[in-house]
Order: C-alpha cells, then sequence, then structure tokens
C-alpha cells in the first residue's frame, strides 16, 4: 500500500465521527434525588454537577411518587429513611411507573432488612452514606458519554 486509506478505514472513521458527535448531543441524564438531609444533598449535588445532570429533588416519599408520576428520569438516587415515606414504600407505590429509570439506594444502613427490601422492589445497587463521589462516578460515566 502507498499510505492511501482503504473505503473501509475511511468509513470506520466516519463512523466513529458521527458516534462522537451524537454523544455529544444527547441530553444530560435525568435524575430524581430524593434526600431529606441537606448535607447529604450537597455532597450528592456536587457529584451530580461534574457529569452536568439535569437534577430534580424533593425531600420526602409522598413528593418522589409524585414526581415519578408526572417525570421521567433515567436515574433515580433514592434515601432509605425519608419523611412521610420509606423508600421502598416509594419503589412498591411507583412500580410500572418509572420506565427505564434506574434506581439506586443511598442509604446510611446499606446492610439493613429495609435495604434488601427496596433491592428486591428493584433498586439496581445500594450506595453507602456518606456518598463518595467515586462511588457515584463509576455508575454515571455510561451516562455522561455525550460531554
Amino acid at each position: 500500500m502507498n499510505g492511501d486509506r482503504t473505503d473501509k478505514e475511511k468509513l470506520d472513521d466516519a463512523i466513529e465521527s458521527l458516534n462522537d458527535l451524537l454523544d455529544r448531543l444527547r441530553p444530560p441524564p435525568s435524575v430524581l434525588v430524593v434526600e431529606d438531609d441537606d448535607n447529604d444533598w450537597a455532597i450528592l449535588q456536587r457529584s451530580l454537577k461534574q457529569f452536568r445532570c439535569a437534577v430534580t429533588r424533593v425531600e420526602d416519599g409522598e413528593k418522589a411518587v409524585n414526581a415519578i408520576k408526572t417525570g421521567k428520569f433515567d436515574i433515580i438516587l433514592l434515601d432509605q429513611k425519608l419523611p412521610k415515606m420509606a423508600g421502598e414504600q416509594v419503589l412498591a407505590e411507583t412500580t410500572g411507573m418509572r420506565g427505564n429509570a434506574k434506581v439506586l439506594l443511598v442509604t446510611g444502613y446499606p446492610s439493613s432488612p429495609q435495604a434488601s427490601k427496596v433491592l428486591a422492589e428493584g433498586a439496581i445497587l445500594t450506595i453507602p452514606k456518606p456518598v463518595q463521589d467515586s462511588a457515584l462516578s463509576i455508575f454515571l460515566k455510561p451516562y455522561a458519554q455525550h460531554q
């Protein structure tokens, strides 16, 4: 070969460029944060800001149910112990309404029976409090390819 690129190489490059463009145009992940503690909220907010997430926060279980019923979220970060309604009750009441949202339980009690119930109700992961940026970023990185 004399340095000329093949048609396949040119096509591969064009596809890669198009995929990069589509990743940049993809909207940021929509995240519902269900957290009543302002200190924990501040930690989560800082982490989510790094990934340019579109964030909605509610402070109790009843508001979480209403937000899930009326909104569309990619990710739900759900505290276990909440005013008005616990995390497992939120999930039980929103079965079939969460679409493709991934639910992550954020809790200071990761090995409690209630945490197990939340996982059984559809949460995919437990993140212990205090939340470490690294724990959240491992999960958020695939959603942030558009940056």
